[in-house]
């Protein structure tokens, strides 16, 4: 209920990221999730509609990718995490394995069906 509240009075949107272009999204918290599972050109176009007063924070896991087109070394959250590596503007964090929750069969299943 609350959620919906907050989609009600405006104070949460969502964006499908095909109708960002040309956007200017000021004085907001923004997320990106599942950021594996997208392109060099999209992120670069959620990077920067980041208007004035504006925070980003990208999530997401490149053991997980679902894209045909797209793994580790093409996704737009490797190339992000690269190219922004070194950056005053930004901080990154990466979990290692012991440092995420997952289940003993999820942990499993990623070695085992990969």
């Amino acid at each position: 209920m609350q959620i919906d509240d907050m989609m009600e009075t405006g104070l949460l949107r969502g964006f499908p990221l095909a109708y960002i272009s040309g956007m200017s999204i000021k004085n907001s918290f923004i997320i990106c999730d599942e950021a594996q599972n997208i392109g060099r050109s999209l992120i670069r176009d959620i990077v920067t509609r980041c208007g004035q007063g504006s925070k980003l924070v990208v999530l997401g896991d490149t053991n997980q990718i679902d894209v045909p087109f797209l793994d580790k070394t093409n996704s737009g959250l490797t190339y992000l995490a690269h190219n922004m590596k070194g950056s005053t503007k930004c901080a990154q964090i990466t979990f290692t394995e012991k440092e995420y929750v997952r289940s003993a069969l999820a942990t499993e299943a990623l070695s085992r069906l990969d």
